[in-house]
């Protein structure tokens, strides 16, 4: 290696420990002129693009890097890092495996796998990783950070709290502790705790996304329901894979069940089983509007606002406008003359607009880009189609009512595809 590359390399390790990336990236540049083939240049321009959340590419430079040093795990334990930042752990385990095998004392590399194991749900499985680094490194932040998060999900919550103490002893400035213990403190509901440390990350450094949406997340938690669904979501991620879809089969077989009682008991009986058909519907309604109008609640809070991204600010400005316009015309509906076509047609364009609230949340802006998924584009598409449905009710055009139904099944047949798909 020449001296010249060499400074370069040197110089670009530096700047990204300063999480200087463009600095960085320019070293980089300088040493892939001099070397195109040179692996370790490579696996550092892969650190970068990994530092700045651009993992496919880094997928790319690795794939170069390990073809010219095979033997090299630090560039397997990034590919696996960058399968883990696209959401795959199956290929992130894999990938971590294999450095694991090559190098079996690097307390980092069984952080990693931790984490992995944490997001496939298999807490004691994580935590055995993590005390295994713990073992050849016992002050390692990754592995302290990933057994708090896995003793926290397995309910342990005592050990969590020794072990998150533990961890801001060995580190009191590390803005991805204060992270980890932030969202350890809001997975068990205490908002306060969580918000203080998403802060000190967030002073440490101010490009920590992660402690910027816990933030969010800890400022939408004062609103109690907003709280109540994020706890009941996180008991569901911590009972396994398939309760998130055992529970959405089971909350509407159980409608279902109270909705035949509800309509087939004597009285007085029959109005009680109202209850649970009552409280069912309200759930679902909440917990498809409640993210949209807690961020609208945040556009108002001196810290919230900044920590909107401008995706979330449109989005809740268009539910809280839908939502709005159809309470107005519902009003209009309960003020107008009964049995009429105009209170007919005042509450159908109610239940248009209240309905188009849920495709809203689905939306990327600007709305129309060739880059946008499938997702943006059929909730597009259902809102066009809403708009004809309800042009043709005004006007009274023919097969308003055949459009109205069309759109009404697009929509419930999209909401539980999505439903299921999140499940999952």
């Amino acid at each position: 290696m020449s001296q010249i590359l060499h400074t370069h390399l040197q110089k670009a390790r530096l700047l990204l420990e300063q999480n200087r990336f463009e600095d960085a990236r320019k070293e980089l540049q300088s040493a892939l002129a001099i070397d195109p083939a040179n692996s370790e240049t490579l696996g550092l321009m892969a650190r970068l693009y990994l530092d700045t959340n651009h993992p496919a590419e880094a997928l790319d430079l690795l794939k170069q890097a390990l073809s010219l040093d095979p033997e090299e795990d630090y560039y397997l334990y990034l590919r696996s890092f960058a399968y883990y930042r696209m959401n795959n752990p199956e290929a992130a385990a894999t990938a971590i495996g294999q450095a694991l095998a090559m190098n079996p004392y690097h307390a980092g590399y069984f952080a990693l796998y931790a984490f992995i194991l944490i997001r496939q749900r298999r807490y004691a499985e994580a935590l055995s990783k993590a005390d295994e680094g713990l073992h050849i490194d016992a002050s390692d932040i990754g592995c302290l950070n990933a057994r708090s998060q896995a003793l926290n999900k397995l309910n342990r919550t005592q050990d969590a709290i020794d072990t998150m103490q533990d961890t801001l002893a060995v580190d009191p400035e590390n803005d991805f502790s204060h992270t980890t213990v932030g969202f350890n403190y809001l997975e068990k509901g205490k908002h306060q705790q969580a918000a203080h440390h998403f802060r000190e990350a967030l002073r440490i450094n101010p490009g920590n996304m992660s402690a910027r949406e816990g933030m969010k997340e800890a400022l939408k938690s004062k609103i109690a329901p907003y709280r109540w669904l994020l706890q009941y979501e996180y008991w569901i991620q911590s009972k396994g894979k398939n309760m998130a879809l055992f529970s959405v089969i089971g909350l509407f077989v159980l409608y279902r069940m109270a909705l035949y009682a509800a309509t087939h008991f004597p009285a007085p009986w029959n109005y009680l089983m109202w209850v649970p058909v009552a409280l069912y519907l309200a759930f679902v309604i909440i917990s498809w509007l409640i993210t949209p109008l807690a961020n609208f609640f945040l556009l108002y809070h001196p810290e919230g606002r900044y920590a909107l991204t401008n995706r979330e600010k449109y989005i809740s400005q268009w539910v809280v406008g839908l939502l709005g316009s159809a309470f107005l015309f519902y009003l209009g509906a309960l003020f107008a003359d009964t049995k009429t076509e105009t209170q007919e047609k005042l509450e159908m364009t109610a239940l248009i607009l209240a309905t188009l609230c849920l495709p809203a949340q689905r939306l990327d802006f600007p709305l129309f880009s060739r880059q946008h998924s499938w997702n943006h584009k059929i909730n597009l598409g259902l809102f066009g189609l809403a708009i004809l449905a309800l042009l043709i009710l005004i006007f009274n055009l023919p097969l308003g009512s055949l459009l109205i139904t069309v759109y009404l099944l697009l929509w419930l047949a999209s909401t539980w595809f999505t439903a299921f798909r999140g499940s999952k």
